[in-house]
C-alpha cells in the first residue's frame, strides 16, 4: 500500500513539475519569440492575417509541432526499452540549446520556436 501510495504521489509531482515548464516555456515563447509554442489554434489564426513574419514565424511553429506530434508517438508507441527515458533526455536538450542559444546571443527566432515546439509536444504525447 505505501509503495502504491509513493509511486502515485511521484507521478504527481512529476505532472505538475511538467505542467509548470510548459507554461513556462508557452510564456517564453509568446514574450520573448513572439509566437505561441504550444497553441496551435492561435498559431492558425495568425498566419492567415496577411503580416508575413507573424505568418513565417506561426507556420514554423505549425509544422514543427506535428513533426514533434508524429515523433512523441512513435517513441512512446516503441518497443524501445527506455523510451521515456529517451524522451526526456530529448526534451532536455531541446531546452538547454535554446537557452544556450539566448545565453550566448547566437539568438536564432525561428530555429529556438522549432526546437520549443518539439519539445512541448514531446512532453505532451508522450506523457499523457
Amino acid at each position: 500500500m505505501t509503495l502504491h501510495w509513493n509511486q502515485t504521489r511521484a507521478e504527481w509531482a512529476v505532472a505538475i513539475l511538467l505542467a509548470m515548464i510548459a507554461g513556462y516555456l508557452d510564456g517564453y515563447g509568446l514574450l520573448f519569440l513572439g509566437t505561441y509554442v504550444s497553441l496551435m489554434s492561435e498559431n492558425t489564426t495568425r498566419s492567415g492575417q496577411g503580416d508575413f513574419h507573424a505568418a513565417f514565424s506561426s507556420a514554423v511553429a505549425i509544422l514543427f509541432f506535428v513533426t514533434g506530434s508524429f515523433l512523441g508517438n512513435l517513441f512512446s508507441q516503441s518497443r524501445l526499452r527506455h523510451s521515456y527515458r529517451i524522451m526526456f533526455g530529448l526534451i532536455t536538450s531541446e531546452v538547454a540549446t535554446v537557452a544556450g542559444f539566448e545565453w550566448t546571443g547566437l539568438r536564432n527566432v525561428y530555429f529556438e520556436i522549432a526546437l520549443l515546439c518539439l519539445a512541448m509536444v514531446h512532453d505532451q504525447s508522450s506523457f499523457i
